[in-house]
């Protein structure tokens, strides 16, 4: 399975890292240059409650190669249409964005996406800590994926 953060930034980065630390493969796609330069060096270092750096694959929006089962969508809501008419090409024929998003977005990416590959999850446990870095504040124990409504 393959799965993307687009939009990897302080949260992106946290949820990207304890992915890849317990195992899974992860693609952190940002269009911080800096931050992705970052990653590839010295990899997603998550400090807060927990303090660990994990090597993560870090990559631009113009890396991306191939087609994704999950894409986890951290963006803001206001660029959302232009992002994912970007992103679906790279979404697998039975694959999902899943919004990681403020309020309700799932209505408007199942326009652009379809219903059926739209789901939604709410994460809040993580802030900026710099270049290659997230602060986590209160990471879960177990971590599922649900949507938030009926659409």
């Amino acid at each position: 399975m393959r799965v993307a953060i687009y939009g990897a930034g302080a949260m992106g980065t946290v949820l990207g890292a304890f992915i890849t630390k317990n195992g899974g493969k992860v693609d952190l796609i940002t269009r911080n240059k800096e931050h992705v330069a970052a990653l590839r060096e010295g990899g997603a270092h998550v400090t807060g409650t927990v303090d660990f750096t994990v090597p993560v694959s870090a990559l631009l929006p113009e890396e991306m190669e191939g087609r994704y089962d999950i894409i986890f969508l951290m963006t803001k809501q206001r660029h959302n249409a232009e992002i994912l008419d970007f992103l679906l090409p790279f979404l697998s024929d039975g694959g999902v964005v899943c919004t990681t998003q403020n309020g309700l977005p799932e209505p408007s990416v199942a326009e652009v996406v379809g219903e059926e590959r739209c789901c939604g999850c709410a994460v809040s446990w993580g802030d900026v800590g710099g270049q290659g870095r997230g602060k986590a504040h209160h990471p879960p124990r177990r971590a599922g994926i649900r949507p938030r409504h009926a659409l």
